[in-house]
């Protein structure tokens, strides 16, 4: 008898320790995973460059309007921007550990313990979590500048009551910008200063502040463009340039009615990026391709094959890159071919649910086509001509191209396009 009861003692003395090491490495693999996922959000919050890019839209529009940089800059800037923020999921942290299911007991009693003290609880949980789809919809919506649309995913997904204060002030700081750039100036100023105010240990708060004060100097920049005497074109490009798309198209329609042909390229590019900036890329592309078919040789076809890229890689149709790229065959963009080398460094997103279609007409589509095909032509440099116009206008210079629709003159001022409707003689001289 006394043989079983060491025997049974024995046993239940290897069970009890086994028991407390298993508990121990269990505790130990629970703390580890732990520190590993507080470690990755600091990492991740740290790192992240996607509140970057908002500052970036006000920061490289402010220094066009200011003359600081030419356009081939911006562009190259955008796109490199383009290609550093990478969408991150955001999946809320999860402790996990090598036992599986078996953690759960000794999540429980750690869980106990820290409500006692008056610390978070920690969440475990036994597979990855899925995504948020309205999240990622609001931030595919936000780079198209579909803004509507991504506000009201953001206010969705604002209602969600376990989000962590980090992410809640990310969202209200998206959602404000997309208020800005809607022309909602008060709704954002409000996201901005609720950010500020509910959230100062947050880094969005010091975006937030760096946001409300680009909104009030864009604000009062837009006032005294309109104040100005400057003409049309001038306003409207000043108005594009600091984000007021609407009051710049009003503006640009108007023009385009009394316009001179050789500010024609310039008005549909400034109205392509208008249509681009409310919100309708379709509008967009067709007026860049109008651009590049009406006037290849003019510096605006160069920025507008550029945008139809940035469209084309933002919206994810691979189509419209396609386009872009045959296009630079012709044109021999070396900034074009600067962008394509920052656009192979993005990161193929997965496919989301009611993506952009962007349809092209079938006309503009022949013509890029068209375009593209045709063998290349040495251009008449030697030839010099000496044009009037039915508007009173006489261009004299050296012809550098000539098209269906028009010819390109190189003249003392610059080089000027001549719409072939417009002309009433042509003299070689």
């Amino acid at each position: 008898m006394k043989k079983y009861l060491i025997t049974a003692l024995l046993i239940s003395s290897l069970l009890v320790f086994a028991y407390l090491l298993f508990i121990n490495r269990l505790n130990i693999s629970i703390r580890m995973s732990e520190l590993a996922v507080s470690l990755q959000e600091i990492d991740k919050n740290e790192g992240n460059i996607d509140h970057i890019s908002l500052i970036a839209t006000y920061e490289i529009s402010k220094k066009i309007y200011e003359n600081r940089i030419d356009q081939d800059d911006a562009d190259t800037l955008e796109q490199v921007v383009d290609s550093l923020v990478t969408r991150e999921k955001d999946n809320p942290p999860i402790i996990k550990t090598g036992y599986g299911l078996l953690a759960t007991p000794g999540i429980w009693v750690i869980n106990f313990n820290r409500r006692v003290l008056g610390k978070k609880p920690l969440h475990y949980q036994a597979k990855e979590p899925g995504t948020s789809t309205d999240l990622d919809m609001a931030y595919y919506y936000e780079r198209n500048y579909l803004f509507d649309h991504a506000i009201k995913l953001y206010k969705k997904a604002l209602e969600e009551r376990t989000l962590s204060s980090t992410m809640r002030a990310s969202i209200l700081l998206h959602q404000g910008y997309c208020y800005a750039l809607a022309g909602l100036n008060d709704m954002a100023r409000a996201n901005y200063l609720s950010i500020i105010e509910k959230f100062p240990q947050e880094s969005s708060s010091i975006t937030a502040a760096i946001l409300l004060r680009y909104l009030e100097g864009f604000q009062l920049a837009r006032e005294k463009t309109l104040a100005g005497n400057s003409d049309p074109l001038a306003i409207s490009r000043d108005l594009m340039n600091l984000l007021a798309y609407k009051q710049a198209m009003q503006i640009l329609r108007d023009a385009e009615k009394k316009a001179a042909p050789g500010d024609l390229p310039g008005i549909k590019y400034f109205m392509a990026r208008c249509y681009s900036g409310m919100g309708q890329p379709d509008k967009a592309v067709e007026s860049y391709l109008q651009v590049i078919t009406d006037s290849p040789s003019s510096e605006f076809a160069l920025y507008s094959n550029r945008r139809i890229l940035r469209i084309g890689t933002k919206s994810g149709n691979k189509k419209i890159i396609e386009i872009s790229k045959n296009v630079n065959t012709k044109l021999k963009d070396p900034v074009f071919d600067r962008m394509v080398n920052e656009q192979d460094k993005l990161v193929e997103s997965e496919d989301l649910p009611g993506t952009i279609e962007i349809e092209i007409p079938v006309k503009i589509e022949a013509d890029i086509k068209k375009y593209t095909e045709a063998a290349d032509k040495k251009p008449a440099a030697t030839r010099e001509l000496v044009i009037t116009t039915s508007d009173g206008n006489t261009f004299r210079g050296k012809q550098l191209n000539e098209t269906k629709t028009e010819i390109i003159l190189e003249t003392s001022i610059g080089r000027i396009t001549v719409k072939k409707d417009k002309i009433t003689s042509i003299k070689k001289r």
